[in-house]
């Protein structure tokens, strides 16, 4: 049976629904669009009088593979068919899955949704079988370092630590469950060999799927596959094709809402919450309740409602800093405080630029080329080490290195470091407010005597 992407789904839904031929249907990917697509089908497969009788969606955070497939095997009570949905199934985690899912933990609590980080930690203990952690997963929060990656597969920071802590104090005032159980999943292929009750179906949708697992590469052949992954990449094509999938996606929740925005609200909606479409959907939220009855919103109700997601965030701090403007680099602060930003996380952040800038000044000195000189020149000449220290940064990124550079002495970076190194001791070991701290710092950076450039007060 086929593996699909998204967008190709339309071409499998055809009409009649009673002779769709698939009683399962695994959807898996980027969760706004694998929930979208759900829906579409389960639109699809029941009418609205069938689907208030003949559908159960089933969080997959409680998943219980015998009820569901015993559901499964037993007629409605009414005509049509059976559909049952596991949100968020399990069944296709692996270890290899750890990583990514606390990655998407980090990004939910961000992002304003504790809940969702706390489940996502949830399922990443379940991934590598951790079981054993608690009642309420505590556990995992004492494990040191070593354990972590043996148990996880990764490495842990220590601002990792202080948000699990939050992650994990929020779940509990929350009242969310906890459960790591893992899924049988011979059980389901058994049940798939055997086959359903008259034309019953099961959905399982899932942001994580390791593709190397026994079970996917199984359900191939058994399946409806429909791949819902976004490129991450940071390739000009990717970005454009995460850039259009938001724009289509804020369209249609202004369609939905009766609401109409200014080109100037979109662009910058879109621009305020990158390409996570989530994210996204609850800032417009937010700037629909902000607006009321009014019907069209405009730049400012936007400005108004909607803080800088983290990527942005990170980048102005970045370039406020580096630009040695202490004004605007508290206020870029501030925002990120508002967000619930960890302190440690700000930290590693300013750390992480003070070394590249050390790099840029260490490696090119005081050399003024224009952009098109070192794309031409200097850029292809960077070696491996160089390219540890920029990342992924584009060449125009690592160019804008060499101009800040400029702003300070090399022993004035060396200086800004050793004053970070302090700035951590202070907040991890709790000598001042977080905040404070770094306060401090910045104005350490912003206002260091060390430079070649006016600084800059407003």
């Amino acid at each position: 049976m086929p593996l699909i992407s998204h967008k190709e789904l339309g071409g499998v839904l055809k009409e009649p629904a009673s002779e769709f031929p698939y009683s399962l249907i695994v959807l898996f990917g980027q969760e706004f669009l694998v929930n979208r697509c759900a829906e579409t089908i389960v639109h699809f497969l029941l009418n609205e009088e069938q689907r208030a009788l003949n559908l159960k969606i089933v969080d997959g955070d409680r998943e219980n593979l015998p009820e569901t497939l015993h559901a499964l095997n037993s007629f409605p009570l009414f005509s049509g068919r059976k559909v049952l949905w596991v949100k968020g199934s399990r069944v296709f985690l692996s270890k290899t899955s750890a990583k990514d899912l606390f990655q998407s933990a980090r990004d939910a609590f961000m992002s304003g949704s504790p809940g969702d980080a706390y489940r996502f930690v949830q399922r990443m203990c379940a991934a590598a079988g951790m079981e054993d952690l608690g009642s309420d997963g505590s556990g995992i929060t004492g494990l040191d370092e070593r354990s972590w990656e043996r148990h996880f597969g990764f490495a842990r920071s220590s601002a990792d630590q202080d948000l699990l802590d939050k992650i994990f104090t929020a779940g509990r005032e929350m009242g969310i469950v906890w459960s790591v159980s893992q899924v049988r999943v011979d059980a389901l292929q058994e049940a798939l060999d055997r086959g359903f009750a008259g034309s019953n179906v099961l959905i399982l949708t899932t942001a994580e799927a390791d593709r190397r697992k026994k079970l996917f590469k199984a359900l191939q052949e058994k399946a409806l596959m429909v791949d819902c992954s976004v490129d991450s990449g940071n390739s000009r094509k990717a970005k454009e094709q995460r850039r259009a999938l938001s724009a289509g996606q804020l369209e249609e929740h202004l369609r939905q809402a009766d609401k109409e925005a200014t080109p100037r609200a979109r662009g910058r909606l879109l621009d305020l919450s990158g390409s996570d479409l989530r994210q996204l959907g609850m800032e417009l939220e937010k700037v629909i309740a902000f607006v009321g009855d009014r019907k069209e919103i405009t730049l400012q109700d936007v400005e108004e409602v909607v803080f800088m997601d983290r990527e942005e965030a990170v980048y102005q701090i970045m370039d406020t800093m580096a630009g040695r403007d202490l004004a605007s680099a508290c206020r870029v602060l501030d925002k990120l405080w508002d967000q619930g930003f960890f302190p440690l996380a700000v930290l590693k952040v300013i750390g992480d630029e003070l070394r590249r800038l050390l790099w840029a000044s260490s490696r090119f000195g005081k050399t003024r080329m224009s952009y098109e000189q070192f794309q031409r020149e200097s850029y292809p000449q960077l070696d491996e080490t160089d390219r540890e220290v920029v990342g992924g940064m584009a060449p125009y990124g690592v160019y804008k290195l060499l101009e800040y550079a400029g702003h300070f002495t090399r022993e004035g970076l060396v200086k800004a470091l050793s004053r970070t190194l302090e700035a951590d001791i202070r907040l991890k070991t709790g000598a001042g407010d977080p905040k404070g701290v770094l306060v401090d710092l910045l104005a350490d950076v912003c206002l260091d005597s060390n430079t070649d450039k006016q600084l800059t007060i407003r």
